[in-house]
């Protein structure tokens, strides 16, 4: 049963690509702007290829109480109509207004409202494609690995992450 649902994914997706799919753009000195809702650092996204195939990308979210900074560095491998890319990531968050139970004299616990921060590292490997009729736009998903290093006192974890990305390349040519 697994293997007849991966054999069609794989052909919905080579028939997908093979319909759809535009050339792979040049994108040395171009920026894409957009967003990247990959764990770990979510929130909108600039991405500039410095030279074939190197990329680095600026992350930057706020959402309600949580904020997110990162950067990534991607090494890609061109393709006729996608991106196959490997990277890494660096960065961290601040969550404001996190409540949190602390040990008063006594024995007594009292509940305040602190600001927690955190580090985190990962890298892994994605696709970009581009589409026909709107050729600027990429579309990228991928999966990988993220170790976070959580405020003092607690403990360190790491995670399979995984996400997607959107972006424009404006005024880019073939």
């Amino acid at each position: 049963m697994k293997t007849k649902f991966f054999l069609a994914s794989l052909i919905l997706l080579t028939l997908f690509t093979a319909t759809f799919a535009a050339d792979s753009l040049q994108l040395r000195g171009k920026i894409g702007l957009g967003f990247q809702g990959s764990a770990p650092t979510p929130g909108l996204s600039a991405k500039y290829e410095f030279f074939d195939p190197v990329q680095v990308q600026g992350i930057f979210g706020i959402f309600g109480d949580n904020t997110y900074y990162g950067g990534r560095l991607l090494y890609g491998f061109k393709q006729p109509y996608h991106t196959a890319y490997i990277f890494a990531s660096g960065g961290g968050w601040l969550v404001r207004n996190q409540e949190t139970s602390v040990v008063m004299p006594g024995g007594m616990y009292e509940n305040k409202k602190v600001i927690q921060y955190g580090q985190v590292y990962g890298g892994g490997f994605g696709l970009e494609w581009f589409f026909r009729g709107l050729p600027e736009l990429g579309v990228s998903f991928e999966v990988g690995f993220a170790n976070y290093h959580e405020p003092p006192g607690t403990e360190d974890s790491s995670a399979m992450i995984g996400g997607m990305g959107l972006h424009y390349y404006p005024l880019t040519s073939k």
